[in-house]
Order: structure tokens, then C-alpha cells, then sequence
């Protein structure tokens, strides 16, 4: 079953979609000239990430070759009962969204697992396709989605402390992370720069095993990004 998840859609969407090319070129540019970020080393205790609050954001750009993918991840709501979170994935072939639900903010992959009760995904133009979640069900189907979920909760690992330059930040006193970052229609397994100064996951950049570079173009703690 995984198999089939994360490989029909890979050959499914092999066009060139031109309007979601020139849809990412622009806001790339728009983030360019409005994102500047800049940021000195955290206090010692500082978290990674803050707590979830409804409207944060955080933009990164993948590339691959000539290729730009742009995700999004934005807080729909977050309370003592549920957080409720959107990805939105625009690459050159075909635009992908996923709405998670958590029964809280999770800290790491197994409470990700634990926690997540509902996915609504779609792909395109295609039917929206829902995926509910229970202590005692299968795994398969929630393994399959993990890109999506283990998006959220990047690992700390040992290591010294780095600058994350990107072509919209500069962040100093970097964690060193490890973890999986959405690439529609699969995972990347990803090393990555966390810092404290951006929500929900903290990723500043990252690269992937299998090469693909990963960025933060834009971010915020408030008014929910932009609409990709």
C-alpha cells in the first residue's frame, strides 16, 4: 500500500504545469524584497520550536537542479484541544494540500504519531481524499503520510552550534537537526539548521541525502502567509 502511495502520483504528474512555474517565480521575487530576517544566537534554554499560535507561518523554497518546489505551513488554530495545520506545496507540475489534525502540539515524531487524528490531502485537481486516525488502526496509510506529519517535528542532534544563511536570513547560533521534509509526492530525509526565531518547526535550511537544498523565504507569527 505505501508503495503505491507515494509512487502513482510521482508518475502520474510528470507535466510541466507553466502558471505554477511563473506562480512560484513571483512570489519568490515578492519574498525577496519584502523578507528580511536577521537574527543573533538564542539564550541556551530557548525552545525549538515556540508553542503553536493561531495565523503563524513559514515559506521554504526546495530546489532541484533548475527546479523550485514552495512549501508552506501555516497554524489554522491551536488549543488545549486540537491544532489544526495546513501544508501547501506548489512544484512545477502540480499544487498538493494537506490539512492535519492533532489532538495537540506535538514536540517529536512519536507524539506526531500519536497525536494526529485526520488528514484531508488532495492533489490538484483531484477529489480530496480524508485519512482518520485511531490508537488501535493499521499503520500502513499513517506511515505512508509521514512526510507530511514528520515535516512538523524536526530532531535535534548533537553538534556545534552554526549561521544559517539563506537569500532572506541570516541566523546565528544554530541546532543542528535531522528529520523528513514534504516533497510532494514523497519524503526528503533532510539535515537541517533549526533556530528558535522561526515558527512552527524552527527550520532555517536544510539539505537533503539525495541533494535537494531546502530554505526559508518567509515566515511569521501572525496573519497566516501568504496564499500559495
Amino acid at each position: 500500500m505505501r508503495f503505491f502511495v507515494l509512487l502513482f502520483p510521482l508518475l502520474a504528474a510528470c507535466t510541466v504545469d507553466h502558471a505554477l512555474v511563473r506562480r512560484t517565480e513571483a512570489e519568490l521575487e515578492r519574498m525577496r524584497k519584502n523578507f528580511k530576517a536577521q537574527e543573533g544566537p538564542p539564550a541556551d534554554d530557548a525552545s525549538v520550536p515556540l508553542p503553536w499560535t493561531k495565523g503563524q507561518f513559514a515559506v521554504w523554497a526546495i530546489r532541484e537542479g533548475d527546479d523550485t518546489t514552495l512549501t508552506s505551513v501555516r497554524i489554522e488554530d491551536a488549543d488545549e484541544e486540537a491544532a489544526i495545520v495546513m501544508l501547501t506545496t506548489v512544484n512545477p507540475r502540480v499544487r498538493t494540500t494537506a490539512r492535519l489534525t492533532f489532538t495537540r502540539q506535538p514536540h517529536s515524531l512519536a507524539e506526531a504519531r500519536d497525536y494526529l487524528t485526520q488528514i484531508i490531502r488532495r492533489r490538484g485537481e483531484e477529489r480530496e481524499m480524508t485519512y482518520r486516525f485511531h490508537k488501535d488502526m493499521h499503520t500502513e496509510m499513517r506511515d505512508a503520510l509521514e512526510p507530511l506529519w514528520g515535516t512538523l517535528v524536526p530532531e535535534k542532534i548533537e553538534g556545534p552550534r552554526e549561521v544559517a544563511t539563506t537569500t532572506t536570513a541570516t541566523m546565528e547560533g544554530c541546532q543542528p537537526a535531522k528529520g523528513q521534509f514534504v516533497f510532494s509526492p514523497v519524503g526528503l530525509e533532510v539535515r537541517g539548521l533549526l533556530h528558535p526565531a522561526v515558527p512552527i518547526t524552527g527550520l532555517v535550511t536544510g539539505k537533503a541525502t539525495t541533494g535537494q537544498t531546502i530554505e526559508l523565504v518567509e515566515a511569521g507569527w501572525g496573519g497566516g502567509g501568504p496564499a500559495l
